[in-house]
């Protein structure tokens, strides 16, 4: 027959591993998960001012917030080259012009678009690059919209 104390003291000793144990796996989670959140960060995207090149087009559903949006026709795309010129339709026939990057914080770009051979202003433009194949765009006196890459255009 075991002693009371030396029960007492098996029970308590079953515990004991408990922080070490604990401690391990928040060591090894650590040593394992920063290289590999390093090389997703590293490889998550190009620079945006690449990014953004190619084909875009109105996302819609995501763009619900914006009543001007749900009014424009289905086929509003967005253009960037790497040229520096850009061209839209907005249910007509393409508008040109060229874009600088003028401002950049983190993977939001504010660019300047000027209208080619119209009387407009240049105009400054936000775009949030959320993924290779999603943007946010927005302008200081509209709404933003949610853009996507039109598939297989370049």
């Amino acid at each position: 027959m075991t002693h009371p104390a030396r029960q007492d003291r098996k029970a308590k000793s079953g515990w004991a591993w408990l922080p070490f144990g604990l401690a391990l796996v928040l060591l090894l989670l650590c040593c394992a998960g920063t290289p590999v959140a390093v090389v997703v960060y590293v490889m998550r995207l190009e620079p945006p001012e690449k990014t953004i090149v190619g084909t875009w087009q109105i996302d819609r559903p995501a763009s619900h917030y914006n009543p001007l949006v749900q009014k424009w026709p289905d086929d509003v795309t967005l253009e960037f080259r790497k040229d520096g010129t850009y061209a839209t339709t907005l249910g007509g026939p393409a508008q040109k012009g060229t874009y600088a990057v003028t401002g950049k914080a983190g993977d939001t770009l504010k660019l300047t678009l000027t209208p080619e051979g119209r009387p407009m202003q240049p105009s400054d433009w936000f775009v949030d690059v959320r993924s290779k194949d999603r943007l946010y765009v927005a302008h200081p006196t509209l709404s933003g919209f949610e853009m996507t890459r039109v598939p297989g255009a370049e």
